[in-house]
């Protein structure tokens, strides 16, 4: 990754919706909805804007590939 940023996953709910989108522990979230995430609290500001029932379109690095994934609140 020639410029690093994004935020590790530690930790994944087995029943969340991020496991139900394929995010596994160690993916690095780089964005959400095309706006660049550099810290939790731009993922934590995302979310609370989210309503049940819309999806978030994420950019992640896994492996040293970028993957796209969709989130279902």
């Amino acid at each position: 990754m020639s410029d690093p940023y994004g935020v590790v996953l530690t930790k994944i709910d087995a029943d969340g919706a991020a496991a139900r989108a394929g995010l596994s522990v160690g993916d690095v979230v780089q964005s959400i909805n095309s706006s660049r995430i550099s810290n939790m609290d731009d993922i934590k500001s995302i979310v609370a804007q989210m309503s049940s029932g819309e999806t978030a379109s994420l950019t992640i690095w896994r492996d040293r590939e970028l993957y796209e994934a969709t989130l279902a609140f």
